[in-house]
């Protein structure tokens, strides 16, 4: 995610998540970084590779014959984009339901 231009992804992913609070934008980005984690894991799975048969390579075993390993990928822009579909600014909702809330009870008074 490089670059600083007005079209670079740190400049295209602040209009996205205008109005984000710092906690929105804390989620996601945590939200983000588990889709490198998730690729690696389907790689790991699609190898044939079960939590067992991990571990026990951790504990010494030996491997029968040498596989390139799964690498996990660096955090990338589509990362954020993806996350924005499952992210929502909080306080646009908060604002949201205040507005309805205030709507309701001008009915009921009115």
């Amino acid at each position: 995610m490089m670059g600083t231009g007005q079209n670079s992804g740190p400049a295209k992913l602040a209009r996205l998540t205008e109005g984000y609070s710092g906690s929105d934008l804390q989620e996601l980005c945590k939200q983000a970084a588990y889709n490198p984690i998730r690729d690696y894991i389907n790689q790991e799975r699609a190898r044939g590779d079960t939590l067992e048969s991990l571990a026990s390579r951790g504990q010494g075993a030996e491997e029968e014959e040498e596989e390139e390993q799964p690498q996990l990928r660096p955090l990338e822009y589509a990362d954020f984009r993806s996350s924005l579909n499952y992210s929502k600014p909080s306080a646009l909702a908060a604002m949201q339901y205040e507005q309805n809330v205030n709507k309701q009870k001008a009915e009921a008074q009115g």
